[in-house]
C-alpha cells in the first residue's frame, strides 16, 4: 500500500511505540549525532513532533521526524476521515509528517544547524547520487565504520574532485566550518 501513515501507524500499535524516529530510504548518509541531538531535544522540548525540514539548514538526505504515538495517531485519524472507504485510504500516498508538520494542531521543534548547508545534497535520487555517496563510502567507511557530518564535509572539502561527478552541487554554498 501507498500510505505511509498507515503503514508507520500500525507499525507503531503493532509495537507498542511512544516515540517514532522516522528516516526515509534515500537517506543513506544521515548522521546518527544529529538524530541523537535531535532525540535530546525532543526529550526536553516534548512537542509533537521534531523535523529538520520545515526550516532546512541541515543537507539534503539528513531528512528525519520524530514524534508521539499520539501525534501520529491524531494525524492519522484526522487524515482518514478525508477518505470515503478504508480502502481509498489505504491506496493514497500520504507521508506520515506532511500534516503535522503543516497542521497548527501540533507543537513543532524545527532543528536547526549552526551552520546553513542546505544547499548540499546528500540524497539518493539519482544515478550520480549513487556515485557520489559510493565514493563517500569508499573514503571513509574503511577507517570509520561510523563517520559523521562533519567527517564528510571534511572528505569533500579535501577532495574537491569528488563534486565532479553530482553536477547539482553547489559547490562554492557550502559551509566546510563546522567549529
Amino acid at each position: 500500500d501507498e500510505n505511509i501513515l498507515d503503514r508507520i501507524f500500525h507499525a507503531s500499535v503493532k509495537f507498542g511505540s511512544e516515540i517514532i524516529i522516522r528516516v526515509t530510504g534515500d537517506c543513506p548518509l544521515i548522521d546518527f549525532n544529529v538524530i541523537s541531538k535531535g532525540l535530546e531535544i525532543f526529550s526536553k522540548v516534548n512537542p509533537d513532533i521534531l523535523s529538520v525540514d520545515k526550516k532546512r539548514t541541515y543537507p539534503d538526505g539528513f531528512d528525519f521526524e520524530i514524534f508521539t504515538n499520539k501525534a501520529l495517531r491524531n494525524s492519522w485519524e484526522d487524515n482518514k476521515k478525508n477518505f470515503s472507504s478504508d480502502k481509498e485510504f489505504e491506496a493514497s500516498f500520504i507521508s506520515p509528517a506532511k500534516y503535522m508538520l503543516e497542521s497548527k494542531k501540533f507543537t513543532n521543534f524545527d532543528l536547526i544547524d549552526k551552520v546553513n548547508n542546505s544547499s548540499l545534497s546528500l540524497t539518493l535520487d539519482y544515478p550520480e547520487d549513487l556515485e557520489f555517496i559510493k565514493m563517500i563510502y569508499e573514503e571513509l567507511y574503511p577507517r570509520m565504520k561510523d563517520f559523521s557530518y562533519r567527517d564528510i564535509l571534511s572528505l569533500l572539502k579535501d577532495k574537491p574532485h569528488f563534486w565532479e561527478i553530482n553536477q547539482k552541487q553547489d559547490y562554492q554554498k557550502i559551509n566546510f566550518n563546522l567549529d
